[in-house]
């Protein structure tokens, strides 16, 4: 081979070693960013934040179906999916109670998250108990009894009971024995309901939700016995409240969320509110990477288990209308997240349900 020759094919190799060299050095020393989810918009700007951050921890030994936080002694309780009861400590969870029921359908706390009521069984027609932590007792409630939840104190409950051949709307009374049941309507026609008590003397109704029809929300005077529609007719419409009862978050199709306080509405990107809660005066929410299924498939396939979510956390400041990111799930150091009953302690830790292996995590909010 002429000189010229090796001299040309020694001098392309370097070429490329060098060029090689260059873009290894340039990926290393490049610093990897979280990014935001893609279908995401809002006011104001989103800013990522920095990666390798703090990630949640899970804190159950076990799954969970829902959990509870108790404000007066700060511990975390919940419920299996067989309904055993267990207190969550940083070491082995304490056994509360080792009765377990079928199907469970929903829990309620009282308003001292001393107690919980549970409705099991058929949900067109559930059997319903209420469980007491400090004795760690469970207790029946009559079977007439269609849908319920708390009133003004641990004492009371308002729902709907078989009267004769009508429902009712009544309040129960369950320092008696057995409970005392006082009819408010004799007649009360509203079927796939919720109940939600609001102080002084108010009662939320709401359609559960559904993409294949328009919901509604009243609210009861229970004094007055007048109703006022609230919200809606709208399609998939659902509401929830922030652990303070500061915010009032209000989500409907198609793809409408919105954080409600002091009669102001605050927009912000799409999510389902359970996936949200305030604290100081701050919304923070999980929100899915993308929300693409056709409209006629949410709220109702992802309920149902068909359908799961992969969330960022966001940050929320209504005042200036800033969102920040804290974290994307399923990158860096994060686990795939598709959060549900989000809550917020005093103290600000962020506790929640990953629908994805159905355990508890918590997330400290210190420095966000």
């Amino acid at each position: 081979m002429k000189p010229l020759y090796k001299i040309l094919i020694i001098l392309a190799i370097i070429v490329v070693l060098a060029v090689t060299v260059y873009w290894l050095w340039g990926q290393i020393s490049t610093p990897k960013k979280i990014i935001s989810p893609p279908s995401i918009q809002a006011p104001g700007s989103i800013q990522p934040t920095e990666a390798n951050k703090p990630a949640p921890q899970k804190i159950s030994d076990r799954p969970i179906f829902n959990y509870w936080l108790s404000p007066e002694t700060e511990e975390i309780f919940y419920l299996t999916p067989k309904g055993e009861v267990y207190n969550a400590k940083a070491g082995e969870d304490i056994l509360y109670s080792s009765q377990t029921f079928s199907a469970i359908n929903s829990i309620i706390p009282s308003p001292s998250a001393q107690e919980i009521l549970m409705a099991f069984g058929d949900p067109r027609q559930p059997q319903w108990g209420i469980f007491d932590i400090n004795d760690r007792t469970w207790r029946p409630l009559p079977a007439d009894l269609l849908e319920a939840t708390w009133a003004d104190s641990d004492h009371n409950l308002i729902g709907l009971v078989k009267n004769q051949q009508n429902i009712s709307l009544a309040n129960i009374d369950l320092q008696s024995s057995p409970p005392k049941i006082k009819i408010i309507i004799s007649d009360f026609r509203f079927k796939d309901i919720d109940l939600k008590w609001q102080a002084p003397d108010q009662l939320l109704i709401m359609e559960k939700p559904s993409a294949s029809y328009r919901g509604k929300v009243w609210k009861l005077d229970l004094k007055t016995l007048s109703f006022q529609t609230l919200y809606g007719p709208e399609l998939g419409l659902m509401l929830y409240h922030s652990q303070d009862n500061q915010y009032l978050f209000k989500y409907s199709l198609p793809y409408r969320f919105f954080a409600i306080n002091n009669q102001k509405q605050f927009s912000l990107p799409p999510t389902f509110p359970q996936k949200c809660d305030s604290y100081l005066n701050t919304i923070y929410c999980f929100v899915p990477s993308s929300l693409t299924l056709p409209d006629s498939t949410l709220p109702d396939d992802y309920f149902s288990r068909k359908t799961y979510s992969l969330d960022a956390l966001f940050v929320n400041d209504l005042e200036s209308g800033d969102m920040n990111q804290i974290f994307m799930s399923s990158q860096e150091n994060i686990p795939a997240i598709d959060a549900t009953n989000a809550r917020i302690t005093p103290d600000g830790v962020l506790y929640f349900i990953n629908r994805y292996d159905n355990y508890l995590y918590e997330f400290p909010l210190g420095g966000y």
